[in-house]
């Protein structure tokens, strides 16, 4: 047992880095599968006509993709385009709620356990959406509320766990790596999500005409069941912090304890002094007692005057919103763009829509262990090196998305 132990947390770090990148994958995927379990919900006769007679129907296109097999209708519910939206969008109304409240949580009671209520909330609602489907639409839209509710206390407590388990030369790295998890998870989600729903053909003794039937359902429940045990696997191998780690070697503890400590600024303190960012006491304390008081005596409110009339923080706040604006329609949108003007099958959507984010996965992994190198070797601040890589990805994204 004891040699296990070595084995697996030799660098207790990089397991909870590990949990974190397979956590926002199944986030993720619980997220986007309805983008395209939808397709195969609905029933497309309800708007048909709006459809094809629409003058934002790309008629031009459909000359291309006509070769496309024929779409099969297996929805049973009859969706209005307005209801089918709200069911997509109603998610970021309780998403946008939660944020700044999920930093609060992550301070009181440690990101591992709000990490952990935030799963395990999201997969029961995950497997409550076929039956809220089925009893009625708006019990549907109030579902995905909730869900957004859940999953907005997730960017922030994961952003606290990563500062606590990673060490500033590594931050980069740990940030891409884990994060990626948002990109696994919308590719997994809507590549399963599609080979799933994909109408298949089954006979009966009455009729020798095939009947079409999509297992749609069964990706709200196989997703629902992989994040309950995983929520289990995240109690008994994730911890808040490295002091709190019961299988963590001391020599990488002391190093993660000290990191933090020297990423505080000089101040006074009731039981020793402050050199050089790091506390030396009278009475011989551990870096575990600092570090736990670090997090508590030094405790400064928030100036959220100064927060609010800082310029950095509204250029920060305005590429934040310019670029998820895009990202999210794009993951909403896109699988009914392809299934309904382009044509696609269902599973063919699936894997088509997860393309982008294959590329976006890839750079941002190659991206981060060149801003980490760049930074380590000082040839450029880490001031500069975000604003380059935020400047450089949306004009290259703005670029591409117009060339659409």
């Amino acid at each position: 047992m004891n040699r296990l132990k070595e084995v697996f947390f030799s660098k207790c770090r990089y397991m909870i880095a590990t949990m974190g990148f397979f956590n926002l994958i199944l986030i993720y995927m619980m997220r986007v599968d309805i983008n395209v379990t939808i397709l195969a919900m609905v029933d497309d006769e309800v708007d048909k006509n709006s459809e094809y007679h629409s003058s934002y129907y790309c008629a031009n296109v459909y000359n291309i993709v006509n070769h496309q097999t024929t779409k099969i209708n297996t929805g049973e519910f009859k969706w209005n385009r307005l209801t089918q939206g709200l069911i997509l969008g109603a998610f970021f109304w309780g998403y946008i709620l939660t944020q700044i409240p999920g930093g609060i949580l992550a301070f009181r009671f440690g990101p591992k356990w709000v990490i952990f209520s935030s799963l395990l909330g999201c997969a029961i609602t995950e497997f409550c959406i076929p039956s809220a489907a089925r009893i009625r639409a708006e019990l549907l839209i109030v579902l995905r509320i909730i869900q957004g509710l859940l999953q907005g206390v997730m960017m922030p407590n994961t952003g606290c766990l990563i500062g606590n388990w990673s060490p500033p030369s590594e931050k980069s790295r740990f940030t891409a790596f884990v994060f990626s998890g948002i990109i696994f998870g919308a590719v997994i989600g809507q590549s399963l999500a599609g080979l799933i729903s994909q109408p298949r053909s089954s006979y009966s003794i009455e009729s020798t005409e095939p009947i079409y039937i999509s297992h749609w359902p069964l990706v709200h429940y196989i997703y629902g069941v992989i994040a309950v045990l995983f929520s289990g696997l995240w109690t008994v191998l994730v911890f808040s912090y490295p002091n709190q780690h019961p299988w963590i070697s001391e020599s990488e503890k002391q190093y993660l304890l000290s990191s933090s400590i020297n990423g505080y600024s000089k101040r006074d303190n009731k039981s020793g002094t402050t050199i050089n960012g790091i506390m030396t006491s009278t009475d011989s304390q551990s870096l575990d007692d600092i570090s736990a008081e670090s997090r508590i005596l030094h405790r400064k409110p928030v100036p959220w005057r100064k927060i609010f009339q800082s310029l950095p923080v509204w250029s920060i706040l305005i590429c934040h919103v310019c670029f998820n604006w895009s990202f999210y329609t794009l993951v909403t949108s896109m699988p009914t763009y392809l299934f309904r003007v382009l044509g696609f099958s269902i599973s063919e959507n699936g894997l088509l829509s997860s393309i982008p984010y294959i590329a976006q996965s890839i750079v941002s992994l190659l991206i981060a262990y060149l801003s980490d190198f760049l930074i380590v070797r000082r040839y450029l601040s880490t001031t500069v090196i975000r604003k380059l890589n935020n400047f450089i990805g949306k004009c290259i994204y703005c670029i591409f998305l117009l060339q659409q």
